[in-house]
């Protein structure tokens, strides 16, 4: 290793003075760097260990969190109209779903203007209600694109100016809410009637969308949502509503062992990565002039120990029956790695999947 630290005060030769220094002392140069080189190693090697020990806290967490711990699986027909996920908090059981009316917002789409930027030729207000809010805006000398921009200072609502490419009157003003649900319309009846009429807000007909609520069925009880991701009707499942069924779709939920077995893998392999990193720095042998970066680390010797302990530890998130790993067919090895006896897990898991 040769440490150059020339130049740190100009003109002067420090590598050439440490030489002098060092050899005035009596102390080899080699020696130095040597010892320089192994604490930089062992502080690599130790920001190492704390990288591999935080991945093993991180699949621990998701292996013994309840939520995480129990999966589960949602087998069903594929459709257009939803999709399901479920998590740890889910039930087992079938479900017969069938979705009537998806989630809508409310969308106006006015009559068409010849321009979008010269005065549209109307005198009053435009007043209209949105979620519980009266807004009145005085088009007088006003263009759509100035009305649009009025509209959109209102929490809730966005409007435009759409061209249709017509060839006589392209521009429509259009007004869109952007909650859904039956509570969300966009009421301009309070608006002066002959603006109303002038931009075709006075006509349901150019109402093209009308604001609605997700309704559904689930085993038969009906369920109403302003969205279409429904997360409340049953514990641990959501659903996403795309479309209408055009009869009831069952889902099966069910535990899902296999998932289950690989979260508890990916522990183990994060365990066993920790165990192999600290024995093969702890390895000391004289005969062959081998000294491990962790030789005589006591922080290291105790995360050993913390380690040791963790398949014989009580884990309140597991059943009553298996309350530690060693319980769940998770063994340690004579080299101090982890094992999973799949069979075992499996069993466990099939008796009791709570």
């Amino acid at each position: 290793m040769s440490l150059q630290v020339d130049g740190i005060v100009s003109g002067l030769d420090t590598s050439a003075l440490i030489s002098a220094i060092l050899e005035s002392s009596g102390i080899p140069k080699a020696a130095i760097e040597s010892r320089i080189s192994e604490y930089e190693i062992k502080s690599e090697r130790i920001s190492d260990l704390v990288n591999r020990v935080a991945d093993i806290t991180t699949a621990l967490d998701d292996m013994a969190a309840i939520g995480d711990f129990r999966s589960f699986a949602a087998s069903y027909a594929e459709n257009d109209a939803f999709s399901v996920a479920v998590d740890g908090e889910s039930v087992e059981g079938s479900y017969e779903i069938e979705v009537t009316q998806v989630a809508k917002s409310d969308q106006w789409v006015g009559l068409g203007f010849a321009d979008k930027d010269t005065d549209a030729g109307m005198t009053g207000s435009l007043s209209f209600d949105y979620d519980g809010t009266s807004t009145t805006i005085d088009t007088t000398g006003m263009t759509l694109t100035e009305i649009a921009t009025e509209v959109n200072e209102v929490d809730g609502l966005t409007a435009y100016v759409m061209d249709t490419g017509d060839a006589s009157s392209p521009y429509r003003l259009v007004v869109q809410g952007n909650d859904r649900g039956t509570d969300y319309g966009v009421d301009f009846s309070a608006s002066d009637a002959t603006v109303a009429a002038t931009l075709g807000f006075d006509d349901t007909a150019n109402r093209t969308v009308q604001a609605s609520s997700a309704t559904l069925s689930i085993n038969g009880v009906s369920v109403s949502s302003d969205s279409n991701t429904v997360t409340d009707a049953v514990p641990g499942m959501t659903l996403t509503l795309t479309g209408l069924t055009t009869s009831a779709t069952t889902v099966e939920v069910s535990s899902d062992p296999d998932a289950i077995q690989t979260k508890v893998e990916s522990f183990i392999d994060a365990y066993n990565e920790v165990a192999n990193f600290i024995s093969t720095n702890s390895i000391y042998d004289t005969d062959k002039g081998i000294r491990g970066a962790f030789v005589g680390e006591s922080g290291v010797r105790r995360v050993s120990q913390g380690m040791a302990t963790i398949v014989t530890a009580e884990y309140t998130a597991l059943s009553q029956s298996y309350d530690s790993l060693g319980l769940l067919g998770i063994e340690t090895t004579s080299t101090g790695t982890l094992t999973i006896d799949s069979d075992k897990f499996q069993e466990v898991l099939l008796a009791e999947p709570d």
